[in-house]
């Protein structure tokens, strides 16, 4: 199963971090938009997924590079 790790709010920021993700011999999914309707109007984020088996060690990662507040779980 694929379970999104983190969400940016701009597509080179979640493309960047699913490279870093590759680069260390993990797995990302093609990269998604997921709109949000907020009252001021629509709002984007783009998820990065990886395989559920590999959600702990791309989560450690990403916080040792400075990506916890992207976090979706924490």
């Amino acid at each position: 199963m694929i379970k999104a790790i983190a969400s940016f709010p701009q597509l080179w920021e979640a493309d960047m971090v699913a490279s870093l993700l590759r680069w260390n011999g993990l797995h990302p999914a093609e990269l998604e938009i997921s709109p949000h309707v907020m009252l001021a109007g629509a709002d984007q984020g783009f998820f990065v997924r990886v395989p559920e088996e590999e959600f702990p060690e791309a989560r450690d990662l990403l916080i040792r590079n400075g990506y916890a507040k992207n976090l979706t779980e924490t």
